[in-house]
């Protein structure tokens, strides 16, 4: 078997193995293999450039007899609040080939390739114990020296804006070129999913938050449960927030509990994840906006659901930075809460959060 970093002109090869990855482990890319597959040929052969040059990525494949069994891919970002430290993605390591420790070599190499010998992933020690890795990742960040903590988004308004479903929209064609970078390093990570919610206010906001948990079990709108929907689906495809026409194929589980137990390292990817209310952002907590934010992106203390849904979910967010700051700050598993007005009067909950996976 070799290991080594792919070559500029393996596009085909690294889309034929994402398929698979896909196949494989269907909830862990945040994708779907439909979706992937109707993506055009560039997009492959220039994630596959990008990942050869290794300027903000190396992509690390694993070969054998002719096939690609293993592939992962080590990023920086210079923004992030860590640095210009590695964070591992999309890492898949065929079934035939696991246990083997060719993910733990492919995730060596990712963090060489970026000179660095320490390595984020999105499976770290902070999230609760519940979150267990998954078989494809596990070898890859067994005994490394993961650095425990948050995976941060990259570009979160492709992702809500909620799917990318043509080759035009996977090229990111007729966006200015930042914005289609940022998609591109999106695409590559293809991991956290936004979600959002209006539920009726409350004083105690932990019950309102509670309220609304229990009506999105019972309804089933929380990954697994969303694969007994007609026709079967996940979370990520969803369109927020739910209404009556939402899908709600019921709850699949006994418990809340239950549930996130199955959602495993992924979580529910919905409000399920969101356990309880707090004063600053914490993991399966959402937290209140500063006063200073709220007037950054609403110029008002006391925003109406218009105005969050106009700035924050709706088409004018791309000409406001403070909009993209909102979804970019909140970590994977954390969550934010704004009070909605009506007349001056408070009338509504918006929660939002970002997926663990």
């Amino acid at each position: 078997m070799e290991i080594r970093q792919i070559r500029g002109d393996e596009g085909l090869r690294l889309r034929a193995i994402r398929l698979r990855a896909l196949a494989d482990s269907p909830m862990a890319y945040g994708s779907t293999l439909a979706r992937e597959e109707s993506c055009p040929d560039a997009l492959w052969h220039e994630r596959a450039l990008r990942g050869a040059t290794g300027d903000n990525a190396v992509t690390i494949v694993a070969e054998q007899n002719g096939l690609l069994v293993g592939m992962a891919t080590g990023l920086v970002d210079a923004e992030s609040e860590y640095g210009m430290q590695p964070t591992l993605v999309g890492v898949f390591v065929d079934g035939a080939v696991r246990r083997q420790g060719v993910g733990l070599e492919l995730a060596r190499r990712s963090s060489a390739g970026q000179g660095r010998a320490v390595l984020r992933a999105s499976v770290s020690g902070s999230r609760p114990a519940t979150r267990r890795p998954s078989h494809s990742i596990v070898d890859a960040v067994l005994s490394l020296p993961v650095r425990s903590g948050p995976t941060r988004p990259g570009l979160v308004w492709s992702k809500s804006k909620w799917r990318w479903t043509s080759p035009e929209q996977c090229l990111g064609l007729g966006r200015p070129a930042q914005e289609r970078q940022r998609q591109s390093r999106a695409e590559e990570a293809m991991g956290s999913n936004p979600y959002f919610y209006f539920t009726p206010y409350r004083n105690d906001l932990q019950a309102a938050l509670e309220d609304l948990r229990q009506v999105e079990f019972k309804a089933g709108r929380y990954d697994p449960a969303m694969q007994a929907a007609d026709p079967p689906s996940y979370m990520f495809q969803f369109d927020f927030p739910p209404s009556d026409a939402s899908p709600a194929p019921g709850a699949q589980h006994s418990s809340i509990e239950e549930a996130m137990d199955a959602g495993e390292e992924s979580g529910t990817r919905s409000i399920l994840d969101i356990m309880r209310i707090a004063d600053e952002p914490d993991y399966g907590a959402a937290c209140p906006l500063t006063l200073g934010e709220l007037m950054e992106l609403f110029a008002t203390t006391q925003p109406t659901r218009d105005l969050i849904e106009r700035v924050l979910v709706g088409g004018s967010q791309t000409g406001n930075a403070f909009a993209w700051q909102f979804w970019e700050r909140i970590d994977r598993g954390q969550g934010r809460y704004i009070v909605v007005y009506e007349n001056s009067e408070p009338r509504e909950l918006f929660f939002a959060g970002m997926s663990w996976d």
